[in-house]
């Protein structure tokens, strides 16, 4: 209980994804930021939830199921090797 009279529920931060790529010399210490192949950005993704982890889990499995069933995404490769793999409804604990 918090000093209002409430449940309190733990904050459970949870690191969630990233994108790009964080290399940015190549051989013999050369930029290589800008060559074809190499990303222009990095990005890191946090999410802070104030919710039990079981629940959080639940809904991210309710959300993969959504998006594996969308014919909106059929087509895009990173979802079909997802699914394809299995790695889709698999949450880790």
């Amino acid at each position: 209980m918090n000093l209002h009279g409430k449940e309190t529920v733990e904050t459970n931060q949870r690191y969630l994804d990233e994108a790009g790529d964080t290399t940015f010399y190549g051989k013999g210490k050369v930029n290589i930021i800008g060559q074809n192949g190499v990303s222009l950005s990095f990005i890191l993704g946090m999410v802070k939830f104030k919710e039990p982890l079981p629940l959080i889990r639940e809904r991210i499995l309710a959300l993969q199921q959504q998006v594996s069933n969308d014919p909106y995404f059929a087509e895009i490769p990173s979802i079909q090797k997802k699914i394809e793999r299995r790695l889709f409804l698999s949450c880790h604990r």
